[in-house]
């Protein structure tokens, strides 16, 4: 199954915040990138309603227009970090 990445154009200070009203989503993790926030979700937990709610939270925080989304093919990721530090 793949992984749905949403992207974040986000200032630093406001990142907190997103994270907390992005936790009552069915968000599988988060990754700090600088000016940049990314939140995961499974495939199945990323639908019409999960979207409209993320929506809705980045609205609230004056981020409506600055995200995107990715779909990322289900891959080993321990492999990948292991064969990285061979």
């Amino acid at each position: 199954m793949h992984s749905v990445q949403i992207r974040i154009s986000i200032p630093r200070a406001k990142q907190d915040l997103v994270v907390a009203e992005l936790s009552d989503l069915p968000v599988e993790g988060f990754e700090d990138e600088g000016e940049f926030l990314s939140a995961y979700f499974t495939a199945s937990n990323w639908n019409t309603s999960t979207r409209s709610r993320l929506e809705n939270a980045l609205r609230r925080q004056g981020l409506e227009s600055g995200w995107e989304e990715y779909q990322i093919e289900e891959q080993n990721w321990n492999k990948i970090w292991e064969e990285s530090i061979e």
